[in-house]
């Protein structure tokens, strides 16, 4: 179990609770990304959420009555931020269907789905879900190799995924408790143990010869293993895998980012984990921008702050406590 905190949270946690399905419909049909919500019983409907958001990543709790929630392809925007969903369920049964797959999930059963492609969530009666949302560069995965495992069910009863589903579950549980440094921490590190579920779920369907762990695969692991060499860039990681610079790109596009701005993001979030390390309370943030990469410390803290909304050093004060 979480261990107990006597600080309380000071983020503050959302709440609402729909009495009508138009209110439903009005709260929830643009919450991240524009949504199509629908009933075959309006009538008597309820729903509630409570949420918190965690420094960029969302977790809430949902429940409501019997509704269909669609991502249509025309709502669908290129200039969108893409999300990943990550969803946990409580209580109740649901149905997460894309790219051409359906899972039906039961209690402690979880999926994930990505906002950049058409998906549909049917909700059983009083289904109650725990929804985790985050930056789909967060995770290390290629894009092509998440499509492979969007809607399919991920059982919470053994391995890796009862491990992720226990955390989630406890997480979940302590909305109104976990201090922001602490929270914070422990999201982010169960959304790292979220990118090692699905590669563990994308191991079975690469032996099958399903087209998980190819070129691009093996370009962003090399990515996440040379961050610190400053030289690190589209010239060098072509000749390492033997391909041309032009392929290498080529090979990006699905990503939805250039080479270059891949690099700089994960770098950025490496720093930014440091940052909030109790480990590297004594490292200056000029030390940790160097240790992943960064040359000069007016151009991290201008492109940190980009990225996070603050400085380096502000960020630290503020939640790594």
């Amino acid at each position: 179990m979480l261990p107990t905190l006597p600080e309380r949270a000071t983020q503050p946690v959302t709440s609402f609770v729909a009495h009508t399905f138009d209110d439903w419909q009005r709260r929830m049909s643009a919450r991240f990304v524009r949504l199509r919500l629908s009933t075959d019983r309006p009538e008597g409907f309820h729903g509630r959420v409570l949420g918190r958001d965690f420094n960029g990543i969302s977790l809430a709790r949902i429940s409501a009555r019997a509704h269909e929630v669609a991502r249509l392809p025309s709502l669908i925007s290129a200039e969108e931020r893409r999300y990943v969903k990550f969803s946990l369920q409580l209580r109740g049964s649901s149905l997460v269907a894309q790219d051409g797959r359906e899972a039906v999930l039961g209690a402690g059963d979880m999926a994930v789905y990505d906002t950049g492609r058409p998906y549909r969530v049917v909700c059983g009666d009083d289904a109650e879900n725990l929804v985790v949302v985050f930056p789909a560069e967060t995770l290390t995965l290629p894009a092509t190799a998440l499509s492979t495992v969007t809607a399919a069910r991920i059982t919470g009863s053994r391995g890796v995924g009862s491990v992720v589903g226990s955390l989630f579950r406890q997480l979940g549980d302590s909305l109104h408790t976990l201090p922001d440094s602490t929270g914070t921490r422990l999201v982010h590190q169960a959304v790292d143990l979220v990118d090692t579920l699905l590669r563990t779920e994308l191991e079975p369907r690469a032996g099958r010869g399903e087209p998980a762990y190819g070129v691009l695969a093996q370009v962003k692991q090399y990515i996440e293993e040379n961050l610190g060499d400053p030289t690190l860039g589209p010239a060098n990681i072509a000749r390492a895998h033997s391909i041309s610079v032009r392929y290498l790109h080529s090979l990006f596009e699905s990503e939805g980012a250039t080479v270059s701005t891949s690099i700089k993001r994960r770098r950025l979030e490496r720093c930014r984990r440091d940052l909030l390390d109790p480990a590297n309370r004594e490292a200056t943030v000029t030390a940790i921008a160097s240790r992943w990469g960064f040359v000069e410390s007016a151009h991290f803290s201008r492109v940190f702050k980009q990225r996070f909304g603050v400085p380096p050093s502000a960020y630290r004060s503020r939640y790594a406590g």
